[in-house]
């Protein structure tokens, strides 16, 4: 069989670019809670309209907070996303099935209430490891402690609403634990990932004024605040699909008109680690939940894995379909390495299928865009590669996006 060259094109070159969208086109929903590497919605959205067609059911395989489910669902597809970390799952649960605005108030005002009639709650033994009381002002734990007891008591509850409104507001408790903003809780800090007890410790040596826990943060007033925020934008009729298996394990029973995902990059991301508070919350601890999720720096497993499950993808696709996976050019033993093209000619090389790589898009990322600052110089990743997959003749639509409006607002939600 002779092979076809690879044919490249960079981001900036394609017709009417989600490059040209700013860094906050984004749905509100998608402000619930920040994490490390998060998908950026443009780049969603672009493939979405141009691939796809209103009732068309759309996955991601790793979804992590669900930003490409929700675009779906947004624009009147059929999102499916999996995932495996809890924290990730818990957010993207309240993007595709979030209850009604006049329910979660009424649940917030109730939580409130039961907030203040609840005894006093202990700090467990993770807690302590984790240095919460280093992050919080006294009163302000006691209230996420109590609330975490009355979130947890509400999961077991057999009324439906009752627990889409636990979920939803746990996950908007998850965006305000840790973080900068007005109505985070915690004392400075990242609202990607938790800093460690020991950077803690010295910035509170260094600048005992603002980084003392001293300041008391209401846990109700904040949840509020966060909530006005997050339902600025109007949400879809259409709920999503939610899912939490090994992506190889995955076995949903639809027919894809296109897959979107980004595996992880080899080992570059640490994301229980870097949740350890929020997993802490929904009473996980980062150690066990990180021999749960895949990571490896062993190359050569990390390559067999994804062809694997590039094939149970195509298993899923319908005729005629596309399928794109981001990956990122990471750092390995000081050399730089590009997991996209060789996952590329691996898939050329091993791969005896219908499904056939159309291009790489070569897509140099913006410092900021996918919060990759935060990774370091020696593991940061500064170009993702986006392979293109078709399954049968696809066929690209000319869709022209006006990158300068916000396209969700005018829509019939």
């Amino acid at each position: 069989m002779i092979s076809m060259p690879i044919v490249r094109q960079l981001a900036g070159t394609l017709p009417n670019t989600y490059k040209e969208a700013s860094l906050y086109w984004r749905h509100s929903f998608n402000t619930i809670c920040s994490r490390v590497a998060m998908f950026p919605q443009h780049l969603v959205h672009y493939f979405v309209m141009r691939y796809t067609k209103p009732g068309d059911k759309v996955a991601d395989f790793w979804a992590g907070t669900g930003t490409a489910p929700f675009e779906a669902c947004l624009f009147g597809r059929i999102g499916v996303g999996n995932e495996l970390s809890p924290e990730a799952l818990t957010v993207m649960r309240a993007k595709l099935e979030p209850p009604r605005l006049a329910d979660l108030c009424s649940y917030i005002g109730s939580a409130g209430e039961r907030m203040r009639r609840k005894s006093k709650q202990e700090i467990d033994k993770l807690g302590i490891e984790l240095g919460l009381d280093l992050c919080y002002h006294p009163k302000t734990l006691m209230e996420i402690l109590k609330l975490k007891s009355i979130l947890y008591e509400d999961f077991q509850d057999s009324n439906r609403i009752v627990k889409q409104c636990a979920n939803f507001v746990c996950a908007l408790t998850l965006g305000i634990l840790h973080g900068d903003r007005p109505e985070s809780l915690s004392i400075p800090m990242d609202s990607a990932k938790a800093i460690s007890v020991n950077h803690i410790r010295q910035m509170q040596s260094l600048y005992p004024e603002k980084y003392k826990p001293s300041r008391y943060r209401s846990v109700l007033h904040s949840l509020i605040s966060k909530l006005a925020k997050v339902f600025n934008d109007p949400i879809p009729r259409f709920s999503g699909k939610v899912y939490s298996k090994d992506a190889l394990d995955f076995e949903p029973r639809y027919e894809f008109k296109m897959i979107i995902t980004s595996p992880p990059y080899i080992n570059v991301h640490t994301y229980a680690y870097d949740n350890r508070i929020r997993l802490w919350f929904l009473g996980r601890d980062y150690k066990e939940v990180h021999k749960k999720l895949f990571a490896t720096e062993d190359l050569n497993r990390y390559l067999d894995c994804l062809v694997r499950c590039l094939k149970q993808m195509e298993s899923h696709l319908g005729t005629p379909a596309a399928c794109f996976l981001v990956l990122g050019d990471v750092k390995k033993n000081n050399d730089i390495v590009q997991l996209g093209e060789l996952l590329a000619k691996r898939w050329i090389e091993t791969s005896n299928t219908e499904l056939r790589l159309h291009r790489i898009i070569v897509d140099p990322t913006t410092p900021g865009r996918r919060r990759y600052f935060n990774l370091g110089a020696r593991r940061g990743v500064t170009i993702e590669r986006i392979l293109e997959f078709h399954k049968g003749r696809v066929v690209e639509k000319n869709v022209n996006i006006d990158w300068k409006t916000r396209p969700w607002a005018s829509l019939e939600l």
